[in-house]
């Protein structure tokens, strides 16, 4: 397109804006089809999506709606990089709709692309996300409308981007990121179930911002907490579990515990397949693809080597996540992880592994109940083992620094000496 073409379209007459005409012709740049000049690189795009509003969201396993989609690059990395269960582009121009189906090609059985007007009540979605479309919006119907649609989705979480001034349309004519400007605060006021919870500008000193909503609607909340058994089993990682043939001694305990996410497809007659409490870790790769393990009626435990307050801001994303799949959700206390640091003889930089911390939770809030070990191998060696029974590759006790294995070892010994813990046997529950 040659500089006098694009001179041209500044100006649009407002029906060919709504129906997406101009749309179909502009610059494939300025569509977001291409990323480039003010866009920069799709690398640059990605680590500002990343940096400004994408950690606000917790996206494994969710069906995400994107209101004006361009070219699909949100698509591409949320479905490359975040785990997404779905992905659902929606954009005025067929162009659009087109080149983006055609990026996320690799991806097409979890992917659909619609044409507006659509009944966002009807896309079953969990998140809906609108970038560099609201300041294109052309009449205040066309934004009542929009929102609207939005307040009566039931969409859980929603993020819109607009640029922020004195609410305002052009009602005739369209320059090209001039005709809706408006404030969080007039969004908030269309969206009553929503909550506005956080806003970032999309570059410093500019007026364009990223604004995210979670609605206020009643969420199913389980009534209480899971019941936890007399005999607890923790299946841990280490490669001592293979042919040891305990899977159904570990199905036949009250509780089973598995920590983070491991694999059990193929190891079941050593593993067991069943599963009560999902103890996971403050790793990014976990928390993400954890709530996929969810459903009522189990525990998931986060297991934290942090303290609560440093941690405030997932254990109430992840709160909301759990409550809202009818899952029961608790975290390591701080006096527990206290308690266990000083126990294990920790210094300031050591951590907590996931499966002490539930060892820990366990005991604090169960001590009437008796906890079995599977698959602890640091307790019982002296050499090198491969971290996962799933994973023959040779590595060393965890191979970080965070962790001192002697230590956490050593408090376990002393469990075992005391009678309050035991290693998993074939008569186990014989012996109970």
């Amino acid at each position: 397109m040659g500089a006098e073409e694009s001179d041209n379209l500044k100006w649009q007459r407002q029906e060919d804006v709504a129906e997406g005409k101009w749309w179909n012709i502009c610059s494939r740049a300025y569509a977001h089809i291409d990323i480039h000049k003010h866009l920069k690189s799709v690398e640059s795009i990605r680590r500002e999506w990343e940096d400004r509003w994408m950690s606000e969201f917790q996206w494994a396993d969710k069906v995400v709606v994107d209101y004006g989609c361009g070219g699909g690059h949100l698509g591409l990395l949320l479905l490359e990089k975040y785990g997404i269960k779905k992905y659902i582009g929606l954009d005025i121009a067929q162009r659009s709709r087109t080149e983006a189906a055609s990026l996320l090609a690799p991806y097409a059985d979890r992917c659909s692309f619609m044409s507006p007007p659509v009944d966002f009540s009807s896309l079953g979605a969990d998140i809906f996300v609108s970038q560099a479309c609201m300041q294109h919006f052309q009449s205040e119907e066309y934004y009542d409308s929009f929102l609207t649609n939005i307040g009566q989705s039931g969409i859980p979480e929603v993020m819109l981007q607009f640029r922020h001034g004195n609410k305002r349309f052009s009602p005739s004519q369209i320059k090209k990121t001039k005709a809706c400007l408006t404030t969080a605060e007039d969004i908030e006021a269309h969206l009553p179930t929503y909550k506005r919870y956080f806003t970032s500008h999309v570059f410093p000193k500019t007026k364009y911002q990223y604004t995210g909503f979670r609605s206020d609607a009643p969420v199913k909340k389980p009534t209480e907490a899971p019941t936890v058994g007399k005999n607890i089993v923790i299946v841990g990682s280490g490669p001592s579990v293979l042919g040891s043939g305990l899977g159904r001694v570990i199905d036949r305990m009250d509780t089973v515990v598995r920590c983070n996410l491991p694999i059990i497809a193929g190891f079941e007659k050593d593993v067991g397949n069943h599963t009560d409490v999902w103890a996971f870790n403050a790793a990014k790769n976990v928390r993400r693809r954890i709530p996929s393990m969810a459903a009522p009626g189990k525990l998931m435990l986060l297991c934290t080597p942090f303290s609560e307050k440093k941690e405030a801001k997932s254990i109430r994303v992840l709160s909301d996540t759990f409550a809202k799949k009818g899952v029961w959700f608790d975290w390591l206390k701080d006096e527990q992880r206290i308690e266990a640091r000083y126990a294990c003889d920790m210094v300031a930089k050591e951590r907590l592994t996931t499966g002490v911390s539930a060892i820990v939770y366990l005991r604090h809030m169960y001590p009437d109940s008796h906890i079995y070990l599977h698959g602890f191998d640091y307790v019982c060696s002296e050499s090198p083992t491969p971290l996962h029974y799933w994973d023959p590759r040779e590595r060393t006790r965890l191979g970080s620094s965070a962790h001192d294995m002697e230590k956490e070892a050593g408090y376990i010994r002393k469990l075992m000496e005391d009678g309050k813990v035991s290693t998993l046997t074939s008569s186990s529950l014989e012996e109970a």
